[in-house]
């Protein structure tokens, strides 16, 4: 699952990875572009409740492919924004940094007067 939410840094949100408690392992990072697909950089830590969480500050209008990193396995997220076929001809998870799902009037106010780019959803 994911979560975005505010953030107190400038055109920013504040993005959390979520995966249920009832996954049983011993390591599950967040691997993605925006950690340069590193498995030690964005460790995903088990909650007292079992949640498996991590937590980053990604820019706003932009697209992040992710997988994770489950004990040497990759995993998909099947609640992402989108996917996107990669290099090696599966799939990678995407999430997009939209400010609208999180704060509409600030997403409204921040697009006066530009251009906001159109993001395909898989399928298109």
């Amino acid at each position: 699952m994911i979560h975005k939410h505010p953030s107190s840094r400038p055109n920013h949100l504040r993005v959390e990875f979520e995966l249920p408690a009832s996954l049983w392992a011993h390591h599950v990072a967040v691997v993605a572009d925006f950690n340069h697909w590193d498995p030690k950089i964005t460790p995903m830590r088990q909650g007292r409740d079992g949640v498996w969480r991590a937590s980053v500050e990604l820019p706003i209008c932009r697209r992040f492919e992710f997988r994770y990193w489950i004990d040497g396995e990759w995993a998909t997220e099947q609640h992402a924004d989108d996917m996107a076929l990669n290099d090696c001809g599966s799939f990678n998870s995407v999430v997009v940094t939209d400010p609208i799902a999180v704060h509409p009037s600030v997403a409204l106010s921040n697009r006066r007067g530009a251009a906001h780019p159109h993001v395909p959803m898989y399928g298109e």
